[in-house]
């Protein structure tokens, strides 16, 4: 990653990477986080960046289509998962429904005319 770059943080969780890449002076830094816990983290993380333009904060996963998928949740947001329903760290608390889509159609969506660094 360099100065400059267009970043795509995929699974931002609450912005250990997005926080990172924009200390290493990234342009810009989609933050793709479908919890919704984490989002609303996100966003109070990052509430300067995202009125400086330097933060989008992208409410869905990332899959290999356009859908919606079973997303489990944890007691810690960060184990939350579309793929692993069971964690030893932590046990399921639910389930829920959440969009996903394909990182073209993110970049479409947005209009970035280029990602740098994913």
């Amino acid at each position: 990653m360099e100065a400059g770059d267009v970043v795509l943080d995929c699974g931002a969780a609450f912005g250990v990477f997005t926080r990172t890449t924009l200390d290493r002076g990234a342009k810009l830094v989609v933050a793709i986080e479908p919890s919704p816990a984490n989002v609303e983290c996100l966003k109070r993380n990052f509430a300067s960046e995202i009125a400086a333009s330097r933060v989008i904060v992208y409410p869905k996963g990332l899959w290999n289509h356009v859908g919606v998928l079973r997303m489990y949740l944890h007691d810690n947001s960060v184990l939350d998962s579309f793929v692993m329903r069971e964690r030893v760290e932590s046990p399921t608390t639910g389930a829920i429904e959440l969009p996903v889509t394909t990182i073209d159609r993110l970049v479409s969506e947005l209009q970035l005319s280029r990602v740098d660094f994913i």
